[in-house]
């Protein structure tokens, strides 16, 4: 018997499939693949999250959405197969609120554009709207005038080239403007402000020439660049109540083991966060590892360890660092994801330049 399962995105919008009870989240990921035309190497940067009320948990391929979904309470399952849980929008940020639990397809893999999945153009779109959202929810990432800057590219994204007058956002402004600095100017200003910008970043030349789809493009890429500047963690994965497991992780990293720590992972390497006990929605970065510098990862139900390379009186040598944390498992696969992908970029840059000319 088969059952419609509903696959959010993060700009609101919802992919329907009729699934049989036996099909895993693997055969769920390829239906989506194919319904959003993605190629392969781009799909593989994309997973599936289950989202039950505020926590969100990467589904493991060999799980079965539907019996994921009887565990739901009833007005969850009501909720997450109805099609009001979010209005669609290319500006990236849906209206309604969303249902407590549902399923989200999202990136995943944030990996250099020379990899074969930059040039997918279903994937860089699917980007910009997880850019868009990323904004939206930003703590203290962005300034005023940040917020106006990328405002209005989205405009761009949206509505092109042509000025606006004012008024025309009133009944969606909120979509162009941050959560957290909504509230820090009038409405009135920030329209003002984001339609000066909107047409002060027009690009030179007769727009005309270019379809709207190529605009839209151009300025959705625009909007990405700019986001990956002024956010540090942009395309950083961050796990966070994580703690140090013994002394002697500790006084190598010059930490409290009752400092409250976050590790970040992304297509650079691992990342260390420290937590403000003050503001802790602004981790400040204090150490980081590349990926040709950690020997190996190992992780277990309560913890999260890896190797890094030291420069010992006698050379380089191996320390281990370990971490509590119940996540441990989710950030070696993640690191693991990573170096497969990276390996197969240069595999693939080796397999080119070994082709006659």
């Amino acid at each position: 018997m088969k059952k419609v399962v509903r696959v959010f995105l993060v700009d609101g919008s919802v992919k329907a499939f009729a699934i049989d009870e036996s099909t895993r989240v693997s055969g769920l990921r390829r239906q989506l693949a194919d319904k959003l035309e993605l190629q392969p190497a781009a799909a593989a940067c994309f997973a599936l999250y289950e989202r039950r009320d505020a926590n969100e948990r990467l589904l493991d391929s060999n799980e079965r959405p539907c019996a994921l979904m009887a565990a739901w309470p009833p007005d969850a399952k009501a909720k997450a197969t109805s099609p009001s849980g979010g209005g669609a929008s290319a500006s990236g940020v849906g209206e309604s609120a969303p249902p407590a639990n549902m399923f989200v397809y999202k990136k995943r893999l944030y990996l250099r554009d020379s990899h074969p999945s930059g040039s997918d153009g279903t994937a860089r779109w699917l980007e910009y709207l997880q850019a868009v959202h990323h904004i939206q929810q930003s703590s203290g990432e962005v300034s005023f005038d940040d917020a106006v800057a990328l405002g209005a590219l989205q405009l761009h994204v949206v509505y092109g080239p042509t000025a606006r007058q004012p008024g025309f956002l009133q009944n969606n402004l909120r979509q162009f403007v941050p959560r957290e600095l909504w509230a820090t100017r009038k409405p009135a200003d920030w329209e003002t402000a984001l339609l000066r910008q909107h047409e002060q970043s027009r690009a030179p030349g007769p727009q005309q020439q270019q379809s709207q789809e190529s605009y839209a493009r151009d300025f959705s890429r625009a909007y990405v660049r700019l986001a990956q500047q002024l956010c540090p963690l942009y395309g950083t994965t961050v796990f966070s109540g994580c703690r140090t497991y013994s002394a002697s992780t500790a006084r190598a990293l010059n930490v409290t083991s009752k400092d409250s720590l976050s590790i970040g992972i992304n297509s650079d390497g691992l990342l260390l966060l420290l937590h403000d006990k003050k503001d802790r929605s602004s981790p400040e970065v204090f150490a980081s590892q590349s990926y040709t510098s950690i020997v190996s990862w190992a992780a277990s139900p309560t913890t999260f360890a890896f190797e890094r390379l030291h420069e010992g009186p006698g050379g380089e040598v191996p320390i281990k660092l370990t971490f509590e944390t119940r996540q441990g498992a989710a950030i070696a696969a993640l690191i693991e994801d990573y170096v497969g992908a990276l390996v197969f970029e240069l595999d693939e840059a080796a397999g080119a330049e070994s082709l006659p000319r």
